[in-house]
């Protein structure tokens, strides 16, 4: 009899821990033929992107060499463009100097750069930590090669209910790590 609810407990058990896990989000559908589903609308990172709204993302070389450190804060947005400004910031992820890029741009053609081609693109789901936080994430792999037809793969990790770039970029080339680029500060609210 012991056993019998012993057994019974871990059963619970299991199921209520299968439980406190949500399901991974389903992928949106694909718009474009051809192309894997973008994880976002254009509608939706427009929503989710405010006047003021930032994000900062720190990329290293294979070494761990810093490669940018850079903040991009969205500016009088909206129905169909935003005013993107990028600024050079310290360890601190303070602004250095005056804005290295930006302009004015489409919020189409911010989702665009999520469109991916479907026959080179593998989709999966993740779990992300980085020092803006802990995400959910649709994972898309999409492999291709260099000019020197070396295999490359770039792994996206787009944050559900995040819209906007992603969380984690990582690039390997012929399996080396090569690139990878770290969400280390949201500021979109």
């Amino acid at each position: 009899m012991t056993r019998s609810i012993t057994l019974l407990l871990a059963a619970v058990a299991l199921t209520l821990v299968g439980c406190a896990t949500p399901p991974p989000a389903p992928f949106p559908p694909a718009d474009v033929p051809g192309m894997a589903p973008p994880p976002y609308t254009a509608d939706e990172i427009r929503d989710h992107h405010p006047h003021g709204a930032f994000i900062v993302m720190h990329t290293i070389d294979a070494e761990g060499n810093t490669v940018t450190r850079q903040r991009t804060t969205f500016l009088e947005p909206d129905a169909t463009e935003v005013t993107i400004e990028l600024h050079n910031v310290d360890a601190a992820n303070e602004p250095v100097g005056d804005a290295v890029g930006g302009g004015r741009g489409a919020w189409a053609d911010l989702r665009a750069h999520a469109h991916f081609p479907a026959a080179d693109t593998t989709l999966s789901h993740s779990e992300v930590t980085t020092p803006a936080g802990d995400f959910r994430c649709w994972c898309y792999t999409v492999t291709g090669r260099t000019p020197e037809s070396v295999v490359r793969e770039t792994v996206f990790h787009f944050a559900v209910g995040e819209p906007g770039p992603p969380v984690l970029m990582v690039v390997r080339v012929d399996g080396a790590e090569v690139q990878r680029m770290t969400m280390v500060e949201d500021g979109r609210g």
